[in-house]
């Protein structure tokens, strides 16, 4: 179900282009088809399922993937890859079906897909939300690490306070009265 963050989300990663008004991703307004790409190298999506983001078979194809839709030759995919594999621990799955993979590492393969193709910012929607303890902390960890040693910008979407209490700022979207408040802890 899409509700108004997840709608917001797919605003700035040019899945959905709005109906009125405009979204600019680092100056480049998202209903610009010709660049869409442009986007998608900037801003990078995690979904709630990942089983719903995986489209291949073989764990180190699923990584390639989007660099391969970027137009990125072979060594810098093969590279990103590996170092995407690396972040995530998933290293010593790279030849696993990706069918064999649990909850917890398949959400982190598609946090490496993303990874592979070196975005500014990823937007975890609920990426947590289907895992057990555990693979919510090593997707909880790989979000911190990415933020404080590599720069990226997390936006991370979640109705869990525990979750939220980590954020360094938080925005609360209130549907009922169809506004953004900034908040902090």
């Amino acid at each position: 179900m899409v509700d108004g963050k997840s709608t917001f989300a797919m605003h700035l990663n040019a899945i959905l282009k709005p109906a009125s008004g405009a979204v600019y991703v680092n100056g480049i307004d998202t209903v610009n088809d010709e660049l869409v790409l442009e986007i998608r190298k900037n801003v990078g999506m995690i979904f709630q399922n990942p089983d719903n983001q995986i489209i291949t078979s073989i764990v180190k194809e699923e990584v390639s993937f989007g660099s391969k839709n970027l137009g990125l030759d072979e060594a810098e995919i093969d590279k990103a890859a590996d170092e995407a594999l690396e972040m995530v621990d998933l290293s010593e799955y790279k030849m696993r079906e990706t069918n064999k993979l649990s909850g917890g590492q398949k959400q982190r393969l598609a946090i490496s897909g993303v990874l592979a193709m070196k975005p500014k910012c990823i937007i975890f929607d609920e990426a947590t939300s289907m895992l057990d303890k555990q693979g919510t902390n090593q997707v909880l960890n790989i979000m911190k690490k990415l933020n404080s040693e590599n720069g990226i910008t997390i936006i991370h979407i979640t109705h869990n306070m525990e979750e939220v209490a980590l954020a360094d700022r938080v925005i609360v979207i209130d549907g009922r009265k169809s506004c953004i408040r900034r908040c902090s802890f």
